[in-house]
Parts: structure tokens; sequence; C-alpha cells
């Protein structure tokens, strides 16, 4: 594996689990707010949240500029028109020779 791939990837786990540290720090509050001491709760929610947000945001400018994005196939060329059916032949009226 390409070493900077390595260390993008590195970056991105490791912003990951801030977020999600920070989300469950938000889980934590809003579950059981008097554990919580005697800071404000909206407060705290705020602070916590905005700190899960810049890692997740972080996180999605490193992919979206930083790594490779995987090459697409080309797609398949349209399939050939179905050809239309012949016309009939017309129909010859036969008529009856009198004897």
């Amino acid at each position: 594996m390409d070493k900077n791939l390595q260390i993008l990837e590195a970056a991105m786990a490791k912003l990951r689990a801030e977020a999600l540290e920070e989300l469950a720090i938000v889980d934590l509050v809003l579950s059981a707010p008097a554990s919580m001491g005697e800071e404000g709760h909206v407060d705290k929610v705020i602070k916590h949240v905005k700190a899960a947000m810049i890692a997740e945001n972080s996180m999605n400018a490193l992919q979206m500029y930083f790594v490779p994005q995987q090459e697409q196939a080309a797609p398949a060329p349209p399939a050939p028109p179905e050809p239309e059916p012949a016309p009939e032949p017309a129909k010859v009226k036969r008529t009856r020779k009198k004897s």
C-alpha cells in the first residue's frame, strides 16, 4: 500500500474516532444531564457537537481532496437498434377461372 495513502487513512480514522467520541459525550449529556456537573447542558451539547462536526468535515475534506478516486469503467456502448420487422408481402387476390 502506498505510504501516503496509509497516512491519509490513519488521519481519517483518527478524525472519525474524535467525532465518535464527541457524539458519545453529547449522547451522555442528553441521557443523564444530572451527572454532568454544573456546566450548562446546552452549552456542553453545542461545544461537543461543534467539535464532532469539525472532525467529520476535516475527514470529508481529506477524502474529497486527497484520497485518489477509483476510476470508473467506461459505460457500455448503447445496444444497436432492433431491426424493424420486414413488411408482409401484399396479398394477391386470386380469381377463379370460369369454366
